[in-house]
C-alpha cells in the first residue's frame, strides 16, 4: 500500500476488499455486542479503525477511476444498512437470543462477501492471466486470520457463527493464493 501512496494510483489493486472490510466489522461489532464476546469485540475494534485508515488513504488515488463510485456506493449503503439493522433489531423488541442469532447470521453473511470479494475480478484475472487485482499479503492475511477465528469458534466460543464463516473464508483464501500461483501478477 505504502507503494501505492508514493505512485500516487491503486494501479490494478482492487478496493472493494477494503471496502468490505470496513463494513464487515463493523457488523462483527454489532454481533460481538449483542451476544456479548469481549475477544470479538476486541479484535474488530482496532480492526474497524484500521480498515478505515486504509480506505482513507485509498480513496485519493481513486479519483478518475470507474472504481471510486463502487466503492463509494459500498461504503455509504452498507454502513447505512449497518445503522438501520441495529437500530430496528435494537427498538423492535426482539428478544435478546433472536436478536444475536439475527446478528450471527447477518455478520456470517457480510464476512462471506468480504472473504469472496477479491474473487469479484476472477474472470479477468482467468482472462488476462494476471493476478495483479489480487493483492497477496491481504490474502495471506485472510487465510491466517480466518484460520485462527476458525479454531477459536470451534474449540473456545464454540459458535458456529465465529467457526462457520471464518472455515469458509480459509477456502476462499487458498482459492486466491492458488489463483495467485497460477497466474502471477504483472506489472502495468
Amino acid at each position: 500500500m505504502i507503494g501505492r501512496l508514493k505512485e500516487g494510483s491503486l494501479g490494478d489493486l482492487n478496493p472493494i476488499p477494503t471496502a468490505c472490510i470496513v463494513l464487515s466489522t463493523l457488523a462483527w461489532l454489532m454481533y460481538a455486542f449483542s451476544v456479548p464476546n469481549v475477544w470479538v469485540v476486541t479484535s474488530n475494534l482496532p480492526g474497524a479503525c484500521a480498515a478505515m485508515a486504509a480506505m482513507t488513504m485509498m480513496l485519493p488515488l481513486m479519483k478518475g477511476s470507474k472504481k471510486l463510485y463502487t466503492v463509494q456506493a459500498t461504503l455509504v449503503g452498507g454502513t447505512l444498512l449497518n445503522l438501520l439493522l441495529w437500530s430496528y433489531l435494537i427498538f423492535s423488541g426482539m428478544a435478546a437470543a433472536a436478536r444475536s442469532r439475527f446478528l450471527g447470521l447477518y455478520a456470517s453473511a457480510f464476512f462471506i462477501i468480504l472473504a469472496a470479494s477479491p474473487l469479484s475480478t476472477i474472470k479477468e484475472v482467468i482472462t488476462s492471466r494476471n493476478s495483479a487485482s489480487i493483492y497477496a499479503p491481504m490474502t495471506a492475511a485472510q487465510c491466517v486470520n480466518s484460520g485462527l477465528w476458525t479454531v477459536y469458534g470451534l474449540f473456545g466460543a464454540k459458535d458456529i457463527f465465529v467457526w462457520g464463516p471464518n472455515a469458509t473464508g480459509v477456502v476462499l483464501g487458498l482459492l486466491q493464493l492458488l489463483l495467485k500461483l497460477l497466474f502471477p501478477s504483472k506489472s502495468a
